[in-house]
């Protein structure tokens, strides 16, 4: 139908343009015998004629390749949908057609009186670029992908990690993680350090996102998802791994949090939950917000803890999934859970009061956790706001959403912003967050003031007008704030409650290695001097196969050496361990 339109346009203004030629073709016979007045019109008539003509084989030729370029599209692009390809804005097209058209026509109507200025005018739109359209690759990014992570208050549910966060970390929790995940190439930090104990007191000393590479994961149905990129450091004293830092990675987990802030481990660690205990509950759905109370986010379900189940193995003492909680209102659900995931009446009314005052902007009115004081809060605000008022930094004032495309600065290209950007990042944002008290201690605030800058460089690359202006409102809210409050890589932990236990390693001395190495080649020459003399057998007595590999092994243990009996011992005690 488009293409029936702008050949009806086309015909018409073609039709204008004959009838105008008609009209001085007859003006020109009556001006035969002027005077020298009349023959400088009659040539001018003859060369604006010429130039009707070739106007018109100009606009016939530019629909005709206009219709040939539009079916060769349409039958390359069912071949080419999973290809990041630019076409010409045939829209944008059809408009600068008719703006010729009209153009042309005002032209001729009002007969110009100097041929050159037609000529530049024609010259000048010919000049006239066309649009450049980013065609979408398969995979395109939804908000689901980093909803998670960009919460603008604090409240219970998944732990959202903030820069300078003081967390207690739970291998346990992790190595389940993993094996649900199949990830064996991941750190194992229990696995490569020494003394590792089932909780540790850690700080949140760098973060980073990432995006998965992956066509959607086992935790989310979301394609490309964000993950946080967490780097923990050893915050107690106590700890034998004191100062030392190791990284994990962190999606949006439907399993229980195996990184809590401290805050809330010591707080329900003192509800000392035990057997029979009635009311207790347990946030669900934590992003979903309640239809019937706006600003509630989550489900509660209540039940009584039915039973404490008890770690066996390595993981004997540790306090992971040992509450096993029947629900009432969930058709007498079991379900295990931690200590740190339950809550009594009390927290469960603070929760739905800090939702009242967020409603009635008044967050600070009720704190569901540590946060940064009123006025330390009111400073960064009105920074905040003062850059907002500035145009000059208007490109970062709100979220580019999932379906925003830009022109990469460095590259010459359009691109959609959020399959570049892992997590994007606004001044509206940073407001959001301040007023509804969600950041815990100033790194935080830095934090996102540099993940506006680091998306900048990103996008557009180093050394850019856009990364340079990033960097500018970096530096703006970050004036005046004394390095001494960041507290990332200094702040220590000191509990006031005993350790949980230590993650045992076996640790051999320089003796005993050399003495598992001799015994393992010892082994290994019986290993094959059997096999040779089991083959030996078997081409002799090909019928006799009664013997199995492990008869032939077994050795009477005198006539065993006393270091190889020794080495037998100690690998049989830690095969039963």
């Amino acid at each position: 139908d488009d293409d029936d339109d702008d050949e009806n346009e086309s015909d018409a203004a073609m039709d204008d343009l004959r009838g105008l030629e008609d009209s001085e073709n007859a003006n020109a016979s009556d001006d035969d015998e002027d005077d020298d007045w009349g023959v400088t019109t009659r040539r001018r008539t003859r060369r604006r004629r010429a130039d009707n003509r070739v106007r018109i084989e100009a606009a016939e030729n530019r629909r005709r390749l206009r219709r040939a370029g539009r079916r060769s599209y349409v039958e390359s692009e069912t071949d080419t949908d999973e290809e990041e390809e630019y076409e010409s804005d045939g829209d944008a097209e059809d408009e600068e057609e008719e703006a010729r058209l009209r153009t042309r026509r005002r032209q001729n109507s009002q007969q110009l009186n100097s041929e050159s200025e037609e000529n530049e005018a024609e010259e000048e739109e010919d000049r006239r670029p066309g649009r450049l359209t980013f065609v979408m690759g398969p995979a395109k990014r939804s908000d689901q992908c980093f909803s998670w992570l960009l919460r603008e208050f604090q409240g219970y549910g998944c732990y959202v990690p903030q820069l300078g966060d003081s967390v207690m970390y739970i291998p346990q929790g992790h190595e389940e993680f993993l094996d649900a995940m199949e990830d064996t190439l991941s750190c194992r930090v229990w696995e490569e350090k020494e003394d590792v104990r089932f909780c540790e007191p850690c700080v949140v000393s760098d973060l980073k996102y990432i995006i998965n590479t992956s066509n959607g994961s086992r935790i989310t149905d979301a394609p490309y998802e964000t993950i946080c990129e967490v780097t923990l450091r050893f915050a107690d004293p106590r700890s034998a791994n004191f100062g030392e830092t190791f990284s994990l990675k962190l999606p949006r987990l439907s399993v229980p949090d195996f990184i809590v802030c401290v805050d809330r481990f010591t707080d329900a660690r003192e509800q000392k939950w035990k057997a029979n205990d009635q009311n207790v509950f347990c946030l669900w759905d934590w992003e979903i917000e309640d239809e019937e109370h706006p600003g509630n986010f989550g489900t509660w379900w209540h039940g009584e803890i039915s039973s404490v189940v008890k770690n066996e193995g390595r993981w004997r003492g540790s306090p992971w999934n040992n509450l096993r909680i029947t629900y009432s209102n969930q058709a007498n659900e079991t379900v295990t859970h931690c200590f740190w995931e339950l809550f009594d009446a009390d927290d469960k009314l603070r929760w739905r009061r800090a939702a009242e005052a967020r409603q009635r902007n008044r967050a600070s009115d009720c704190l569901l956790g540590p946060a940064l004081s009123t006025e330390v809060t009111r400073a960064l605000t009105q920074k905040v706001e003062k850059l907002i008022a500035n145009d000059r930094f208007l490109a970062y004032v709100t979220d580019a959403s999932c379906d925003d495309v830009y022109l990469r600065e460095s590259l010459g290209v359009n691109a959609n912003y959020c399959k570049i950007v892992p997590l994007p990042m606004s001044l509206e944002r940073i407001k959001h967050r301040l007023k509804g008290r969600y950041y815990r201690q100033l790194d935080a605030f830095k934090s996102d003031a540099e993940l506006i800058w680091t998306n900048a460089a990103l996008f557009h690359g180093l050394n850019s007008s856009f990364e340079a202006v990033a960097k500018e409102i970096r530096d703006e809210l970050l004036k005046d704030v004394d390095e001494n409050d960041f507290v990332a890589e200094t702040h220590e932990i000191h509990l006031n409650f005993p350790s949980y236990g230590v993650i045992k390693k076996e640790k051999k001395s320089e003796e005993e290695e050399e003495t598992a190495m001799e015994n393992e080649d010892r082994a290994r020459m019986i290993s094959e001097e059997t096999k040779a003399e089991e083959e030996k057998e078997e081409e002799q007595q090909p019928t006799s196969r009664r013997t199995t590999r492990a008869n032939a092994l077994t050795t009477p243990r005198d006539s065993l050496p006393s270091t190889t009996q020794r080495s037998s011992s100690r690998l049989r005690r830690g095969s039963n361990r």
